[in-house]
């Protein structure tokens, strides 16, 4: 186990969460999120919006050329939606995280420090 500045973008959302079990893809994991967990997703976007910091690093496992999320699903989803809010799959989810005090973020949330584990037990 060791901590590891990655980038955003090679961050994947893990499609297999126990929270919502076997989904087809990232972009079906932010969906599930967004409309299941609606009012704890607006709030931690919100806290994380204000805030610019992350306090728990996720716990990330190397898959191809990216990381898949293994503990932190919903802050790696708000962070990818408050640094790229073209991801959110509504334009009412989009216009939430899109907002001209929230340019900075996507600067803020470039590269992230996560703690990489090469298995889950």
């Amino acid at each position: 186990m060791e901590i590891a500045s990655i980038e955003l973008s090679r961050l994947r959302l893990n499609p297999y969460n126990d929270r919502h079990g076997p989904l087809r893809d990232e972009a079906s994991s932010i969906q599930w999120l967004l409309e299941n967990r609606k009012a704890h997703m607006r709030v931690l976007s919100q806290d994380l919006a204000k805030t610019k910091r992350l306090y728990e690093r996720p716990l990330v496992r190397p898959e191809g050329d990216g990381f898949v999320v293994f503990d932190g699903n919903r802050r790696t989803c708000c962070m990818k939606l408050l640094a790229d809010p073209n991801l959110a799959p509504s334009e009412a989810w989009a216009d939430f995280y899109y907002h001209p005090a929230k340019s900075d973020l996507k600067a803020i949330w470039t590269v992230i420090r996560a703690i990489v584990i090469n298995s889950i037990r």
